[in-house]
């Protein structure tokens, strides 16, 4: 009996469970038994990633009258890109926050929930974090409460659902359909 020979190998980027990159990666043997297995990133810090800034307005005791503060990567080519923007954002959010003495753990959301003086103030941060990302606020990203809610990247099952979307777009290749609704 022959030895089953590795037919095919691929390796795609996604989020772990704090929204940090890893990778997954699916193999099929000659014989076609297949396997798929995400490697962790080892990060054990308990840091979480979102999205969006969460929980002000009526839920909160502070001076903030939005409940929620959500950012939309307009500029981004693919889905893979949008969820980076998303991330990157996020991560420079929270040090943006650490920096101004703001707590950064976040709510059941997902989301950040800091005791901001103003709704101005909460636009202040996120522009920054837009632009400490590295990208152009209203161009690449932009903030509003409008459209639809996927929810913040550093829970669980919309981690799952965020790699799947991923691996979709991977295995449909140039075929794949990215676009948002606010571009004509």
């Amino acid at each position: 009996m022959n030895k089953p020979t590795l037919d095919v190998l691929r390796a795609m980027e996604i989020l772990d469970s704090r929204g940090n990159p890893t990778i997954r990666v699916h193999c099929r043997l000659s014989d076609g038994a297949e396997a798929t297995a995400s490697v962790p990133s080892g990060a054990s810090t308990g840091e979480n990633e979102a999205v969006e800034l969460r929980d002000g307005g009526k839920h909160a005791d502070n001076s903030v009258d939005f409940q929620e503060f959500m950012v939309m990567p307009l500029g981004a080519p693919c889905f893979a890109e949008a969820l980076r923007y998303g991330a990157e954002t996020f991560h420079a959010l929270k040090r943006i926050l650490a920096g101004k003495g703001y707590a950064t753990s976040v709510g059941d959301e997902g989301g950040f929930a800091p005791n901001l003086k103003s709704n101005d103030e909460a636009c202040e941060v996120i522009v920054a974090a837009i632009e400490a990302a590295g990208y152009k606020p209203g161009k690449d990203v932009a903030m509003g409460g409008g459209q639809i809610k996927t929810g913040s990247a550093c829970r669980s099952e919309r981690i799952a659902k965020y790699n799947r979307l991923l691996e979709i777009e991977g295995e449909l290749g140039s075929a794949a359909v990215f676009g948002s609704p606010f571009h004509g």
